[in-house]
């Protein structure tokens, strides 16, 4: 005798929607660039990206009204909101680090690289624990690999190519000033540019 079949319904119009982020960066060009980049390279969407060129704690204010705007304009709420800055400007700001705590505060997640971006740019390159004076000092070293290098002009597809070794590098040097005992907001070089791209990729991947 036949049995009959239980049919299960089928499930219309469902699909996992991945992670969202909000990015607002200190810089108005190399930031952008490079993570518009790493936007088409892993082929995610959903990370806006805004270009401010403000202090670290105006960057943490417009973060916060971007998220609020956004989400009383009927957008998604965002999965995380991130600020991205140098403290070649700032670092002897006395208030950093309690700017730092209210973006955590906030829940804003902070992506700072000591003394600029392009720490994290030399890291796909090369692992240095020598300190750096300024960015010029940094873009110097970055122009061994990446010749003629401009902000608004650089090559990103042999960077894109060794995002694996940035992100190890960055993790190495973040453990040595650790083992020195350097401050977290003062070790130089450093970045925390790391943990925002391994973010970006846990979401392409998820």
């Amino acid at each position: 005798m036949r049995r009959d079949l239980k049919l299960r319904p089928r499930r219309v119009g469902h699909r996992p929607t991945r992670p969202t982020a909000l990015i607002v960066c200190e810089g108005e060009k190399t930031e952008p660039r490079y993570f518009q980049a790493l936007r088409q390279r892993l082929r995610v969407g959903g990370i806006d990206v805004h270009p401010m060129g403000k202090d670290p704690g105006r960057l943490i204010e417009e973060a916060d009204k971007i998220r609020r705007s956004h989400e009383r304009g009927g957008g998604a709420k965002y999965d995380a909101v991130w600020v991205v800055f140098d403290t070649e400007r700032h670092g002897t700001y006395p208030n950093l680090p309690n700017l730092v705590q209210t973006a955590v505060s906030k829940g804003i997640k902070v992506a700072h690289s000591c003394p600029c971006f392009e720490v994290w740019l030399l890291l796909h390159f090369d692992f240095s624990t020598g300190s750096c004076l300024d960015c010029k000092q940094v873009e110097t070293k970055l122009g061994t690999h990446l010749p003629n290098y401009e902000k608004v002009s650089f090559p990103t597809d042999q960077l894109m190519d060794r995002l694996t070794t940035a992100v190890e590098n960055a993790g190495k040097l973040r453990a040595y000033h650790e083992r020195v005992g350097n401050r977290e907001l003062s070790g130089n070089p450093g970045t925390k540019v790391d943990l925002l791209v391994s973010w970006i990729k846990a979401t392409a991947s998820g």
